[in-house]
């Protein structure tokens, strides 16, 4: 029976093991593999499946339908053409994920949510020039939630511009206050989601975050992902300029995981590359990793680009980059993610000219 829009529904019954609707499963899964022809056209399409069985799954048919329905999300999340049977830790990990949703829509009142701080390094004189404003959420029964948990979660509930909003302006607030405290001006790093680089309203919301809070846009650098730059190039560039008319710069974060032509880089008007940091943690045991980050080092400089790595832990990669002339740096060999105190303690050690490496960590 056709369930939905798109999603269709088998009920089984009088079946003898749960191999035999693996079988079946399988074999409908194997139906999309063959393309199809309408009206002179040919067409291939792709099919997810999620499996319910009774009774340990259900013992009503909502339920059944239900949990199919979660196997049949996780079979999208997981690349599609393929079905997924539902397991207690499927329905658990939807279910706590039900509870934190829930509890977002009130993690802004509540005071829940806090900023951490991750120093950029300029690798010609070894001083700090940036940090990379990072969320975090303490949950009062949950504790520490990661960014990577909650963060499609807000999207997914409508709830990250909101959240996004108080990021930008608690950033700004923080960098100005380290100004009015007597140290030196360094360039804030923001990240913006795909929604909210997609919001009409972020080009105004930004310029007014900045006049409120004191905050020069010159010091604002705001980062996109690769697929958000390389998405609907039009749109893109003309997003881009325009917050790039407000003074901020713009840098395209975890570069090289995605697939990005030429053309469309050298089109964006952007000021700074991020390698990856999946290439950098990897430039010691992996030859072509090394030679991924290289060409991306090469390919910046030839555009004009600035490049940062990401996630830089040993000695080796920092020596790797520095041979390379790539520009900047973060990662846990000079500073792990800290409060705004940690901060200060570090500016503190600068103006006493003490210099950053691993024993600062």
């Amino acid at each position: 029976a056709r369930f939905g829009g798109d999603e269709f529904l088998i009920m089984l019954s009088d079946i003898k093991s749960n191999q035999a609707v693996v079988a079946l499963a399988q074999k409908i899964m194997e139906i999309f593999d063959e393309p199809f022809t309408l009206y002179g056209q040919e067409f291939t399409i792709k099919g997810s499946a999620g499996v319910a069985i009774f009774p340990i799954d259900g013992v009503d048919v909502a339920t059944l339908i239900k949990n199919a329905e979660i196997a049949m999300y996780k079979a999208k999340s997981n690349g599609k053409n393929q079905f997924v049977i539902c397991t207690p830790h499927m329905k658990a990990e939807v279910q706590k994920n039900m509870r934190l949703a829930n509890h977002l829509h009130k993690v802004l009142e509540r005071n829940e949510l806090f900023l951490h701080y991750q120093p950029q390094i300029d690798l010609r004189t070894n001083q700090i020039i940036g940090v990379e404003a990072l969320l975090r959420w303490q949950h009062p029964d949950l504790g520490l939630i990661p960014p990577m948990v909650f963060i499609p979660l807000a999207e997914k509930n409508g709830l990250i511009n909101s959240i996004g909003d108080w990021v930008l302006r608690t950033a700004c607030e923080q960098n100005q206050k380290w100004q009015s405290r007597g140290y030196p001006p360094i360039r804030m790093a923001v990240n913006l989601s795909v929604i909210q680089f997609n919001d009409p309203r972020i080009t105004d919301k930004i310029k007014q975050i900045c006049t409120e809070t004191g905050m020069d846009p010159s010091l604002l650098e705001l980062e996109i992902t690769e697929s958000i730059a390389i998405t609907e190039p039009r749109h893109t560039i003309i997003r881009l300029n325009d917050l790039k008319n407000l003074g901020a710069s713009i840098a395209i974060d975890d570069f090289g995981t995605e697939y990005s032509s030429l053309n469309r880089l050298k089109s964006l008007p952007v000021d700074r590359i991020k390698i990856d940091m999946q290439f950098v943690q990897s430039i010691e045991e992996s030859e072509k990793d090394r030679a991924i980050t290289e060409v991306i080092i090469t390919l910046a400089k030839s555009l004009g680009l600035q490049v940062l790595a990401e996630g830089v832990e040993t000695v080796t990669q920092l020596e790797f980059l520095v041979e390379r002339e790539c520009n900047d740096a973060q990662g846990y060999y000079y500073y792990k993610p800290m409060s705004p105190e940690g901060i200060e303690e570090i500016f503190e050690k600068c103006l006493q000219g003490i210099k950053h490496g691993p024993e600062d960590i």
